[in-house]
């Protein structure tokens, strides 16, 4: 498992995440994780 965090501005938001679809390599968004938000903030 790999944690890795992307800061994305809203506006390129959907564009970003096709894109990851695109890459055909499993994801999920977790922006409400609390270990997700002390990751950003570390």
């Amino acid at each position: 498992m790999v944690l890795a965090a992307f800061e994305v501005p809203e506006a390129e938001g959907a564009s970003f995440e096709a894109f990851l679809s695109g890459l055909d390599y499993r994801f999920q968004l977790d922006e409400n994780n609390d270990a997700y938000r002390r990751f950003l903030t570390a």
